[in-house]
């Protein structure tokens, strides 16, 4: 699509039409701020204390996590609760799993790190952001829906929950009504077989 540059010589304008070529769009798409492509993947709230997050890196390159930290919200609270900051490098298409330093030990030998931000319920937010940025969360920030969320068939309590495959983009928006079944797939409570897949 032609772009319209305007000179201005004095009081003369002159007006010249110039195309944008191919190489001009690989140029400003690396001078473009970087995109995201971390989303959570998996959610596994089952029983006792067998809670783990997975974490997914959606693109071709690797990517460092410093500057993403992961954070839980309980019982409808605004403020966090509980934190993790992520350091290191995750590879192309690979995830990087964390798991309540109490879960059980088929679970824990799954994990990349121990947390108590996989200290959550049914009924806990958590959000992903990048400096003050929000790359993606799960649940509703500043709500509590009682024991868990529950939508279309899928419950956020005492269930393994994994993205859909066609979700490759976090979901941005923390404090907005949180519907499981748009973007997660039901299973069995203590299901750990995909993790870390």
């Amino acid at each position: 699509c032609p772009i319209w540059d305007f000179k201005i010589h004095g009081n003369n304008k002159k007006m010249f039409k110039t195309k944008i070529t191919p190489l001009a769009l690989i140029i400003a798409s690396l001078s473009a701020p970087a995109s995201a492509n971390l989303i959570i993947s998996e959610y596994v709230e089952g029983g006792s204390n067998n809670k783990a997050i997975e974490l997914y890196n959606t693109s071709t390159s690797d990517i460092s996590l410093d500057g993403y930290t992961l954070g839980l919200y309980s019982n409808g609270s605004t403020t966090v609760g509980n934190s993790i900051e992520l350091t290191g490098t995750l590879a192309a298409n690979s995830t990087y799993v964390i798991v309540n330093s109490g879960s059980v030990d088929a679970l824990k030998a799954k994990a990349d790190e121990e947390s108590g931000v996989a200290n959550f319920n049914g009924d806990d937010a958590l959000v992903l952001t990048q400096g003050t940025t929000v790359i993606d969360s799960f649940g509703q920030r500043g709500v509590d829906p009682g024991s868990f969320w529950s939508e279309g068939g899928v419950q956020t309590q005492n269930k393994t929950l994994r993205r859909k495959e066609s979700i490759l983009v976090g979901r941005t928006t923390p404090d907005a009504a949180f519907d499981p079944s748009e973007e997660w797939v039901q299973f069995d409570q203590d299901d750990f077989d995909g993790l870390g897949v």
